[in-house]
This record gives C-alpha cells, sequence and structure tokens, in this order.
C-alpha cells in the first residue's frame, strides 16, 4: 500500500504545478451552452447576464418556431430554458417536437402557467424540471447546476493526468489501471486540484 500512496503524491504533486490545469476544469466547465426560449426580452436579458455570469454560453431565441427549428437543427445544447406561452408556437409543442426527435436535452420549463395541471403536463410531455413566475434567481441557477450536472453524467467527472485517473462520481483513482486506495481526504485534495 505504501508504493501507491507514494505515487498518489507524486501524482497530486504534478497535478498541483501542471500548467493549463485549472483552465482545462474551468472550460469543462464553461463549456455549456444553453438555449432560452422566452419572448419577453427584458426577463430573457436578465437570465442571459446571470448564466453567462457563470461562464455559460447563451443563445436566446424569442418565439416557438424559432426555438423548434434551433433544436431540430442545432444538438449543441447543454439545457434548454422554455417558456410556454411562446408565440408562433406554444412551448410543449416544442417539447413535444424534442422529445419525438429522439433528443434527451434537459429541459427546464420556466413559465407563468404554475397550477399544478399545467406542472404535471409540463412534466409529462418531458420537461425535466418546471418553476413558475416569479421565481428566485438564485434558485433558478441551483436549478440549471443540478440539470448540467446530470447532463454531463460520468464523462465530465473523469479527470485524467498523466498515469493518474480520477472519477469524481465514485471517488475512484487509479494510477496506470491500477486502484489506489484513498484515504478520506484525498478525494477532496484531487477534487480541488
Amino acid at each position: 500500500m505504501a508504493p501507491q500512496t507514494g505515487h498518489l503524491r507524486d501524482a497530486m504533486h504534478h497535478l498541483r504545478h501542471a500548467r493549463g490545469l485549472r483552465s482545462i476544469i474551468n472550460r469543462r466547465e464553461t463549456n455549456k451552452r444553453i438555449l432560452i426560449a422566452e419572448d419577453d426580452r427584458v426577463l430573457a436579458d436578465g437570465l442571459m447576464r446571470a448564466l453567462r455570469g457563470t461562464g455559460a454560453a447563451v443563445d436566446h431565441l424569442a418565439s416557438g418556431s424559432e426555438a423548434d427549428a434551433a433544436l431540430m437543427t442545432n444538438r449543441e445544447f447543454d439545457l434548454l430554458i422554455l417558456d410556454l406561452g411562446l408565440p408562433r408556437m406554444h412551448g410543449l409543442e416544442v417539447l413535444r417536437n424534442l422529445r419525438a426527435g429522439g433528443s434527451s436535452l434537459p429541459v427546464l420549463i420556466l413559465t407563468a402557467a404554475d397550477s399544478v395541471d399545467e406542472r404535471v403536463k409540463g412534466l409529462d410531455f418531458g420537461a425535466d424540471d418546471y418553476m413558475a413566475k416569479p421565481f428566485s434567481l438564485q434558485e433558478l441557477e441551483a436549478r440549471v447546476r443540478a440539470l448540467l450536472r446530470r447532463r454531463m453524467g460520468g464523462a465530465g467527472d473523469v479527470i485524467r493526468h498523466g498515469p493518474l485517473v480520477y472519477e469524481q462520481a465514485g471517488r475512484v483513482a487509479s494510477i496506470e489501471g491500477k486502484m489506489i486506495d484513498l484515504s478520506a481526504r484525498e478525494p477532496g485534495l484531487l477534487e480541488v486540484l
């Protein structure tokens, strides 16, 4: 067990001093692309400003038909924030088309329609989450983070540096394919690095 601990210390030392590691981690976090389909320009501007502040790339469309067309031609989005009361195509129709096309894109419905029936209908149509207006920006940001974490699944949770591989989800590390016994503190250190 001692040689593995020594390897881990060496790998952690290299991680700490690796040039560009922070930018790789930050790039992984900031490469999220969010589409906002919202016809209220003031609300959309506020959402775009807040989400861009978290490092996300944010696009905005003001009609259901534009959102529908964008979602059918562009599979690069990581999240859709969808208003239901959109002009030219209702948000539920956009959602129905998205799911009919086989997309698993996470969808957060953000709408003034907040009855239980409306929430159930939105979730049954395939939305992953539902928030009624008015809403807390802090809560919306937390829900966006949660949906993006689920979207990224295990692929975004693996950090590689040289021979070291660390899987955040399972808090498991290996060097050259050999599992390393980690102390209670070491997973936290690897996640910070």
